[in-house]
């Protein structure tokens, strides 16, 4: 993959920050461990599917940190892109995958804001200070780096200047942008959440067909393979299944059996 020069810049940043000794370590705050070089991450769609989907999407991605061995962080390349990748966050199984950022340099502005997209990371401006409790739990690792007896007053000063050194390293190679800007960004991109569902839905077509629909008979065994719908309030937002959702993906993935009788029967029943 071939990142800009800015990018490039950005990723060194990271990497280098990573291996000096920080009190503000990436890996620990933000739980990302930074990888040296850029690696091709052909699993999500040869492995996390039960099919081999690398023939049906020409979408690829690029790593360059984990997420504490739970997920990756990655550049996605999907067709049609013109601007620099967007940075998502691919989930191992059980997971829900999203994108963080536009690219790299809203993911660092997103750091230095500390706008959660870490179920442990609960910071809130640049300006505020962690709390006594979250640096306990950290104070027996720190205080391990210091031959002397240190309080956790002092990490906590530490903590804070270490934070307001990477922000002004990364202001030399970045354009710091606020938070409706960033997110504004990532609306410029397709909706990566309704990427990872046309995912499912093709795993599901062919993994249910063994092949790609070609009859109505055949899109008629796959809407059965979806009548236990889960249309309560329950975890609507995050059910691939709710009745919403398979509307949705019908009506974008197979729009030749949307407006066939056979899918507008099957609306009305569920519906009911």
């Amino acid at each position: 993959m071939l990142l800009s020069t800015k990018a490039q810049r950005i990723l060194k940043f990271l990497q280098e920050w990573s291996s000096e000794k920080h009190i503000y370590d990436i890996e620990r705050v933000h739980n990302m461990e930074i990888y040296k070089e850029l690696e091709e991450y052909p699993y999500y769609l040869e492995g996390m599917w039960d099919i081999n989907l690398t023939k049906y999407f020409n979408d690829t991605f690029y790593c360059f940190s984990t997420e504490g061995g739970t997920g990756y962080f990655s550049f996605w390349q999907y067709p049609k892109l013109k601007a620099e990748a967007p940075i998502v966050l691919l989930a191992n199984s059980g997971g829900i995958s999203t994108m963080l950022a536009a690219n790299l340099n809203d993911l660092v502005c997103k750091m230095i804001h500390n706008i959660g997209f870490n179920a442990g990371w609960k910071w809130g401006e640049i300006n505020d200070i962690p709390t006594f409790e979250e640096l306990e739990e950290w104070y027996d690792e720190l205080a391990d780096d210091y031959e002397e007896e240190i309080s956790i007053e002092k990490v906590k000063v530490l903590m804070e200047k270490d934070r307001q050194l990477f922000k002004e390293r990364a202001l030399k190679i970045i354009d710091f942008l606020n938070e409706e800007q960033i997110e504004d960004n990532i609306k410029k991109h397709p909706n990566f959440v309704n990427r990872v569902q046309q995912y499912q839905y093709k795993n599901d077509e062919v993994l249910w067909l063994k092949r790609e629909i070609k009859s109505e008979e055949e899109f008629s065994k796959l809407l059965t393979s979806w009548t236990k719908v889960d249309n309560t309030d329950y975890d609507k937002n995050y059910t691939l299944y709710s009745l919403e959702k398979v509307i949705a993906a019908v009506k974008g993935n197979y729009p030749n059996y949307y407006q066939s009788k056979l899918f507008q029967d099957w609306m009305v029943k569920n519906k009911e």
